[in-house]
């Protein structure tokens, strides 16, 4: 997993850079959750997109719901449950 980040200017060059480093490898797709800041900078690359899911976002203070909901919040699936595994693993009362 490769997280990337960029101010609106420099969204540009570091989608250039992805691409181009995929490329390199042998990469023929780059898969990721797209950022409202990155949806330009990847439109203009004549990229083909396609949702596949949605975020679920739960708050009780609305300031901290109004900040997650903003362009410039960055949030990785660190910040939520996946990475725990705790779908993926068997029950521990289970055999």
């Amino acid at each position: 997993m490769l997280g990337i980040a960029a101010t609106d200017t420099g969204a540009g060059e570091v989608v250039d850079d992805l691409f181009h480093m995929a490329h390199e490898r042998g990469a023929v797709a780059v898969q990721g959750r797209l950022e409202p800041r990155l949806l330009e900078a990847i439109g203009r690359r004549r990229c083909l997109l396609r949702f596949t899911g949605e975020a679920l976002i739960h708050a009780r203070d609305p300031l901290v719901l109004g900040a997650a909901l903003t362009r410039s919040a960055l949030l990785t699936r660190l910040e939520g449950e996946w990475w725990m595994g705790h779908a993926s693993l068997p029950f521990a009362g289970t055999p």
